[in-house]
């Protein structure tokens, strides 16, 4: 494809991401989970009867909490602090109006209806052991009005998003994956405080200058040596401060809510993330879709039916003559030797590869929860990040894919992946289980792995100079 061609399919990329965003102004609005749909109640009250259920199960909740703090030598009186339950001598009578035992009277007990309530409750567990509050949610709502198990007949785009968002929680549970995000940010903030220039799954920091007020001029390339006038130098300091300012914020550990835009040229829900465009971003458990061709394909908008079209249907010249380009699968494996995914970015040596999509397991921009998101590296406008709540789910409708020689919506290649109607194997389930240990690979794991190893070689030295001292003495 000629640079026009090229600059035409970005053209209409960026005009149908812009449609997405016009047609859904808000993201996880429309959650078909558990969690969702108690945060959608906001501070109403819950449905009648649904707090004793979810009382006796907070009730199980607590009980393993207590425990849980008892281990790391805290109190649950600090952790109702903590939580917001309350003052000295009122955080106890605010848990016990939160849970219900076995044994007693719903009615004396005079329950909390408030969905804010529970929430807050909730998120306050989540905070402490570092398990997601969709998961803790999932299991505290069974049996209510708001767990997805009770809802009534649903649409199709709410039965996916709620088998996607299930997938997560199953996958997370099994590898412990969101308390390995929340050990990361941790971790993240603790090298930038030490003057660390490390910022995975963001650019590193010189690479992250330019979003903070920098130029070109101000930035040092690997193995550059950076000559400024003393000006200049006073303005590179303002730069990298207020870079790392940003970095040791827990928050955005994940998303970049206020940089790496394109002056507005890609709406900002998009890429408020600021994800690297390389292999390194691939430690999060994902599974590949397909190749998106959102310009190439943009004839097609007015054909209902997708399914059965294949390549030779289509009256795209440009498509047809690199049929082989299309079809080619990015590799997708894992260096045992050096423990780093390859191949997802650096695998196809040609402009086709930013466009492949994935479907990835990331942390909300709130930090409270892992969610199924739509990942694309793409080129200049990169990276396109996107959460797969019911509305965006419905949007990937209009956005085509191509695969095995067909093309098809993203939308109905996701319902095939999950091998539902043909009773196939779930290629997503199982693309999440393959890539969620690489997880406990990432970058900052990394880093703390060989400074606790350098440690112990330390100790481990120290002890045998001390052990010698001794046997000397002995003597």
């Amino acid at each position: 494809m000629n640079a026009k061609k090229l600059a035409y399919a970005e053209q209409k990329t960026s005009a149908i991401l812009n449609k997405v965003i016009e047609e859904t102004k808000s993201w996880e609005a429309e959650g078909k989970d558990a969690w969702t749909a108690l945060r959608n109640l906001k501070g109403n009250n819950l449905a009648a009867g649904d707090e004793i259920v979810i009382a006796r199960l907070m009730h199980i909740e607590i009980k393993k909490l207590k425990t849980y703090l008892k281990s790391i030598g805290k109190g649950i009186g600090e952790f109702c602090l903590e939580a917001g339950l309350g003052n000295e001598g009122e955080y106890s009578k605010e848990l016990y109006r939160l849970t219900l035992a076995p044994e007693s009277n719903a009615d004396k007990v005079r329950l909390r209806k408030s969905a804010a309530k529970y929430r807050q409750l909730i998120a306050a567990i989540s905070k402490e052991t570092k398990e997601s509050s969709s998961v803790i949610a999932n299991r505290v709502l069974v049996g209510t009005t708001l767990h997805p198990a009770e809802a009534k007949v649903r649409d199709e785009v709410d039965q996916i998003q709620g088998i996607l968002q299930a997938l997560v929680d199953i996958v997370d549970q099994e590898f412990g994956l969101y308390a390995t995000f929340m050990e990361t940010a941790k971790l993240k903030v603790e090298h930038a405080k030490e003057g660390g220039e490390l910022r995975w799954p963001h650019n590193d920091r010189e690479s992250r200058l330019l979003d903070f007020g920098g130029t070109l001029s101000l930035m040092r390339w690997p193995g550059e040596t950076l000559t400024l006038t003393p000006e200049l130098t006073e303005i590179r300091k303002e730069i990298i401060t207020r870079e790392i300012e940003h970095a040791i914020n827990e928050k955005n550990a994940y998303w970049s809510y206020k940089f790496g835009y394109y002056n507005g040229y890609i709406p900002p829900i998009y890429n408020k993330a600021g994800c690297i465009q390389d292999d390194e971003f691939f430690y999060v458990p994902h599974v590949h879709i397909g190749y998106i061709e959102l310009g190439a394909f943009n004839h097609l908008d007015k054909v209902d039916d997708m399914s059965g079209i294949t390549i030779d249907d289509i009256e795209a010249e440009e498509v047809r003559s690199d049929i082989s380009e299309y079809c080619e699968k990015p590799d997708d494996s894992w260096d045992s030797v050096n423990s780093r995914p390859v191949g997802q970015h650096s695998s196809i040596d040609n402009y086709l590869l930013p466009y492949h999509a994935w479907i990835v397991i990331y942390p909300t921009p709130d930090n409270t929860r892992l969610m199924p998101m739509l990942y694309m590296g793409l080129e200049e406008f990169g990276p396109f990040l996107l959460p797969l709540d019911a509305a965006h789910l419905n949007a990937t409708r209009q956005v085509y894919c191509f695969v095995e020689n067909k093309v098809t919506t993203v939308f109905k290649h996701i319902d095939k992946m999950l091998g539902i109607r043909e009773q196939t194997n779930n290629a997503i389930l199982d693309g999440f289980r393959r890539t969620a240990p690489w997880l406990r690979h990432n970058p900052f794991l990394k880093l703390k792995l060989e400074k606790e190893a350098k440690q112990k070689v330390y100790a481990d030295y120290h002890a045998k100079i001390l052990s010698e001292s001794l046997s000397i003495k002995g003597q």
